[in-house]
């Protein structure tokens, strides 16, 4: 009676198990990546998010999003789309022996990947600089004399800096499972189910309620002078999360269902359960086909697309600079320029990709902690500007975008331009063991026709 009760959740364990152990290379490889276990973390939460919204009904819908990946990979072999493929491969699994599945398990796909990570790590900068500025302005119009530079606020010689722990992942993803959970119990108990339409405001509700959460937490620990890694600086930080996000969240999500829901559910008893041998033969060849096809494409080995220099970058040359050409091993290749006094790195940059090794990241798998972000103005330009704190050693980097036309700071700006036909961009980074000297060598650097 026992073993009749599991037999329909022995087939799909296997699968599930098999499509786990063809994905491992790059499963392994994630493992490896800053920010991912925040992912990992946030699984240990999926009964919370993910439940079988029509138990019986099953659907081979995730079949084609599994295929989709596996043929972009041949042409874009990333581990990213692996990822993607592994986690739709799991859904397909669920819903060919289970039932349809809530519409959340899209959303955590996103989640449960490294583009949350990448996301934040990159465009957050701005995002930190832009709240810091809001803080020292309401602080300074309530009669406060403190005073900002970059994502930093200075208060009796006591420097705060808005870091990304402070604006970043940790927050951001908690939130966003907070408001899973949130949507799941609504859909639970109401039996009112979003639309993709609904999810799709109640994310970007989540992230804007983030935001401003962050701005009167960064305020009231400039106010109470809350350290950071003290009591005091992470109870702000719960509370700032509790009462602007969380009860927000509790409060405008069921507005949200009202208007943007269905309780559109089949009925068990009009479940199409068509045991037909063709149909059930059908469906184990697709699921045979596609697990084989993810166990020989993660088998590869696969790369970031090749990013090999372009003419004229590895043709760049700067007076009184020893100039060398990086080869890494997934294909990457880094113009280096250095010497007594600084060193820089060009590398190409391509508008469909995230990340395009920003120094916040490049940097941090180097081993160095990012301090005090800023951005400053070097004779007409604007660029980024940070410091690099090791084990041993200090220095300070600046970096900026450039095709030869046009120098900007903007990652949505430099790929409009080349969406618009404009020649593609090259990422310059300029790294000195001094603040001053690294002024003047972007102040000299910036003004030359690199390319």
């Amino acid at each position: 009676m026992t073993f009749e009760k599991y037999k329909p959740f022995i087939a799909p364990s296997i699968l599930l198990l098999m499509g786990l152990l063809a994905s491992l290379p790059t499963l392994q490889f994630y493992a490896q990546v800053n920010g991912m276990w925040l992912s990992y973390v946030g699984m240990l939460f999926l009964p919370l998010v993910f439940y079988i919204q029509e138990p019986g009904k099953l659907s081979l819908r995730f079949a084609g999003l599994v295929g989709l990946c596996l043929g972009v990979f041949i042409f874009i072999p990333s581990h990213l789309i692996l990822l993607f493929a592994f986690y739709c491969f799991c859904f397909l699994v669920i819903e060919s022996f289970i039932g349809k599945l809530n519409r959340l398990a899209m959303v955590l796909m996103v989640l449960a990947s490294p583009i949350a990570y990448y996301l934040f790590e990159v465009f957050g900068f701005p995002i930190r600089l832009m709240l810091t500025k809001c803080a020292t302005w309401i602080l300074n119009f309530a009669g406060f004399p403190y005073q900002s530079m970059g994502n930093v606020i200075e208060i009796n010689g006591t420097a705060f800096s808005v870091d990304p722990v402070c604006m970043g992942l940790n927050m951001v993803m908690t939130s966003m499972l907070g408001s899973l959970i949130l949507i799941s119990f609504f859909e639970k108990n109401k039996k009112q189910y979003f639309t993709n339409v609904g999810l799709l405001l109640s994310v970007g509700l989540t992230l804007g309620l983030v935001v401003f959460a962050n701005l009167f937490r960064i305020i009231f620990i400039v106010l109470f002078e809350a350290a950071p890694e003290t009591t005091l600086h992470e109870v702000i930080g719960l509370a700032a999360m509790i009462v602007a996000v969380f009860f927000p969240l509790y409060f405008f999500l069921p507005k949200i269902s009202n208007y943007f829901s269905t309780h559109k559910v089949t009925p068990s008893h009009l479940v199409s359960k068509d045991k037909s041998n063709v149909n059930i033969l059908l469906k184990r060849s697709l699921l045979g086909i596609l697990l084989v096809s993810l166990f020989f494409a993660n088998q590869t080995h696969p790369t970031v697309v090749k990013e090999v220099l372009d003419a004229k970058t590895r043709n760049v040359k700067i007076e009184g600079y020893q100039k060398d050409i990086l080869k890494f091993a997934n294909g990457l290749e880094v113009v280096s320029l250095e010497n007594d006094r600084s060193l820089v790195y060009i590398k190409p940059q391509y508008e469909y990709r995230i990340t395009n090794h920003s120094p916040l990241i490049c940097w941090q798998g180097s081993g160095y902690e990012i301090k005090n972000e800023n951005t400053i103005e070097v004779g007409k330009y604007e660029i980024f500007t940070a410091e690099l704190i090791g084990p041993y050693d200090k220095y300070y980097t600046a970096w900026w975008f450039d095709n030869g036309k046009n120098k900007t700071i903007g990652n949505f700006d430099w790929r409009w331009k080349v969406w618009q036909g404009e020649e593609s961009f090259r990422l310059i980074n300029v790294s000195c063991r001094d603040f001053s000297q690294l002024y003047m060598e972007v102040e000299w650097l910036i003004d030359q026709d690199l390319f």
